[in-house]
């Protein structure tokens, strides 16, 4: 698995040196640009951010084309198949930017277009609009798995990812990258199923797509760290995992299933790697809710498993507001602080505090008295400002400081202020 990984990893390597500067990766505007998208959409939600930079900027590219906008495909491409590509591919941009109001205010608007052919001029694509529906109704709670997540036996998986790294040479690789015949090969034998393998949980069609992940792992995994999901459900996770790093290593495990709870998050020795906990090596006891990220100390060299196991239920709220705050969207200019505050939840958020600080102290507070909820896919969001600032390197946003509001997620709360053009919007810099 870490050699088939690391072969993976090198070729978006090598993309990241090579994607044009108006997002293209080759082959014009059409599906051909998606490989990394569809075939390998695990490697974003493993920690991977070139790839994820990589495929924002192929739908931040496409879009200023103004070949896309307000959700559908303008125009009559040259070849009509690749409007549905596109249109049932750029919900992957709102899994890999948990939380971000750009992606998510933006597929809102091709969700919107479902069931109104009459509104949309061209290019009605039902399965396409169905599958940006469905990221927000998993977003939301709404549309989760309804069976565990059992994985094939580690032998199994032994013999194939084998047989994986065996098909990827060299002459492979440069099939994948320089020969642009990627378009045709679509992409590495066995790598649409690592996102099975290490996210727990199958990816499905493009069309009419429905998230089934249990886990993402935002920083500190990669081929370094190969860890299979075993089995998931909405109290339980079991994980096993082999570090060849040479120091202790920290792993951000998010949780993308489980339910509100009391939880056990124990990391054991597995040392026959047959899933039967010897000694164990750290615990930890804590609250949860989906979505959540729990940092891992994985240490060297040692066959491990993770359990994540369910002590006591909490209530379950079925709507719960998500207010966020993008890095562009808090704006220094002329002694004036500008931003924008986002709902992406599925329930109205009332008296919302925001703070702007510099470094821990607050210079001023602002309430905001409601922002909707964008149930109607229609983005829901409120601007405010703070006059006669004076610019620092410390100045940040924070929304609800004291944590009174429950949210879906809380990553998506503050940001940093900086000067007008410190981003481009709609495309997080790669970390």
């Amino acid at each position: 698995m870490r050699d088939f990984n690391l072969k993976r990893e090198a070729i978006v390597d090598w993309w990241s040196n090579h994607q044009n500067k108006d997002g293209q990766l080759g082959g014009g505007w059409n599906d051909d640009v998606l490989f990394l998208s569809f075939h390998q959409p695990d490697l974003p939600l493993d920690g991977n951010d070139k790839s994820r930079y990589l495929i924002d900027a192929s739908h931040k590219g496409l879009e200023e084309t103004n070949y896309f906008k307000d959700g559908f495909c303008n125009i009559y491409p040259m070849d009509r198949m690749h409007i549905g590509d596109f249109i049932s591919e750029r919900y992957n941009t709102v899994l890999n930017n948990l939380g971000q109001a750009y992606a998510f205010e933006r597929e809102l608007e091709s969700a919107w277009r479902l069931d109104k052919m009459e509104q949309t001029p061209i290019n009605y694509f039902a399965d396409g609009f169905k599958s940006s529906v469905n990221i927000f109704n998993w977003y939301w709670g709404k549309d989760v798995p309804q069976r565990p997540y059992i994985s094939k036996s580690l032998n199994d998986l032994t013999s194939e990812f084998r047989l994986y790294t065996s098909v990827l040479d060299d002459y492979s690789f440069y099939r994948f990258t320089e020969s642009n015949v990627h378009r045709d090969d679509f992409s590495p034998f066995g790598a649409n199923n690592m996102y099975t393998y290490i996210l727990g949980g199958d990816r499905g069609s493009r069309l009419d797509a429905h998230m089934e992940l249990a886990v993402t792992w935002p920083s500190g995994g990669g081929p370094i760290l190969p860890r299979v999901v075993m089995y998931a459900d909405d109290t339980r996770l079991e994980v096993v995992a082999y570090s060849f790093d040479q120091e202790t290593r920290e792993l951000e495990m998010r949780l993308c299933r489980i339910e509100s709870g009391d939880y056990f998050i124990r990391i054991y020795e597995d040392p026959k790697g047959d899933k039967r906990p010897a000694k164990l090596l750290w615990e930890e006891q804590r609250g949860l809710n989906r979505f959540d990220i729990v940092t891992l100390p994985i240490p060297a060299c040692t066959p491990l498993l993770i359990k994540v196991e369910q002590i006591r239920p909490i209530e379950q709220i079925k709507a719960l507001p998500d207010l966020a705050i993008d890095l562009w969207d808090a704006v220094f200019e002329d002694e004036v602080v500008t931003c924008v505050i986002h709902n992406l939840g599925n329930a109205d958020a009332e008296n919302i505090s925001v703070h702007l600080y510099d470094g821990e102290i607050t210079i001023e507070e602002k309430t905001v008295a409601l922002i909707k909820a964008p149930v109607d896919f229609l983005a829901k969001r409120q601007s405010i400002q703070f006059d006669q600032v004076k610019f620092s390197g410390n100045l940040r946003i924070v929304i609800d400081p004291e944590n009174k509001i429950r949210e879906i997620l809380k990553d998506n709360n503050q940001t940093f202020v900086y000067k007008t053009g410190a981003f481009k919007k709609g495309l997080n810099p790669v970390k």
